[in-house]
């Protein structure tokens, strides 16, 4: 805490390099999307999913085959791993689920 203080009175005094003022610019807009914007936006959805849910039957359905898809995903992919690896590894599995998901819904 005190290490990030120092940095930032730095920066306000105009002492800090450019690096490190991109570093701190970075590390302070990630941590107020992750404090602040990011818990925002999720209560907005989950209220709006609430009030879909009830207004719409075939958004539960939806919901429920998103549960079966993840229960098929996760052995998926550890087939997957076993067989293929770097970036192949997840060209098969988004091609594998892509397939699953055109099949269930």
């Amino acid at each position: 805490m005190l290490a990030a203080l120092s940095i930032y009175l730095l920066w306000i005094r105009g002492d800090l390099p450019d690096g490190y003022a991109y570093l701190l610019r970075t590390c302070v807009v990630i941590a107020v999307w992750l404090l602040i914007i990011m818990p925002v936006i999720r209560k907005m959805i989950l209220r709006w999913v609430a009030i879909q849910k009830h207004s719409q039957p075939q958004l539960n359905q939806v919901f429920m085959r998103m549960q079966q898809i993840r229960y098929i995903a996760f052995p998926l992919f550890k087939e997957i791993e076993e067989r293929y690896t770097g970036i192949r590894r997840w060209k098969e599995y988004i091609l594998a689920l892509i397939i699953i998901s055109l099949s269930f819904f």
